[in-house]
């Protein structure tokens, strides 16, 4: 049942996003690669490459720096509480009902461009609410990219999900944070389920969410070079550079 509302309004969905343009500029689009099988979008700020076997975004990149402009409360699509007023039965709440928040994978307070559209349905992903609350993986990971602005300059991020089949659900999400001017990188794999996650355990390497991906992310061509690829950060805030160990991805882990 879940399923069948998570598909109505697909097409309305997709025509709603009249500020986006299908495809992207060539220097966008070799940020990082994108899921052959995805409609990619680009709006002003960031790109969005959306399955529509999946009705899910699947991979969104945006820069962010330390002079764009941030919400007072950038996490503002948190839900607190579990008690729903009497309303239409709409997907979100039905997800909200299970367990699970609707997040936007492009945050949508970091600023004031396109902040409409990230309300769009064509962003957002159910993710478990302990992963996305106060506490959580995710929540961490995103008070992250924003902090660590102050201490090192521009940040490209790579925010994605990780799905099997034609589920609604992904079974994972994924952050990669990379500083050009340093080459350095820290990649991120949390499990989308209900279990507490200490961030340092969400600590991975590129190869390894594309291993559990099944394509690549990064070739010759894009921004994050390949020698980045099997490097692990130290810590959430020491990252990797290519003279970082490479990690060697465990099956069964994460």
């Amino acid at each position: 049942m879940f399923k069948k509302i998570l598909l109505v309004g697909t097409a309305l969905i997709l025509s709603c996003h009249i500020h986006a343009e299908e495809g992207c500029e060539k220097d966008k689009s070799q940020w990082i690669l994108t899921p052959e099988t995805t409609s990619n979008f680009c709006f002003t700020d960031y790109n969005l490459s959306y399955s529509t076997s999946n009705e899910l975004p699947l991979q969104v990149s945006y820069w962010l720096s330390p002079t764009q402009k941030q919400s007072d409360n950038p996490f503002n699509l948190v839900i607190n509480s579990d008690k729903f007023v009497a309303s239409t039965f709409n997907r979100e709440e039905a997800a909200h009902k299970t367990g699970f928040d609707f997040v936007a994978l492009a945050p949508i307070a970091l600023t004031e461009i396109n902040r409409h559209e990230r309300y769009y349905d064509l962003n957002r992903v159910p993710v478990d609410k302990t992963q996305n609350r106060d506490g959580g993986a995710w929540f961490e990971l995103s008070k992250l990219e924003v902090e660590k602005l102050l201490n090192i300059g521009r940040l490209l991020v790579i925010n994605g999900v990780v799905t099997v089949k034609n589920d609604y659900k992904p079974t994972h999400l994924y952050k990669i944070l990379y500083q050009p001017e340093i080459n350095m990188a820290a990649a991120f794999l949390v499990p989308n389920d209900s279990e507490k996650h200490p961030v340092a355990s969400t600590i991975t390497s590129i190869s390894c969410i594309e291993e559990k991906l099944g394509y690549p992310l990064l070739d010759t061509k894009t921004l994050i070079p390949e020698s980045l690829r099997q490097k692990v950060a130290y810590s959430k805030n020491v990252w990797a550079d290519v003279g970082a160990k490479s990690y060697q991805c465990e099956e069964g882990a994460i």
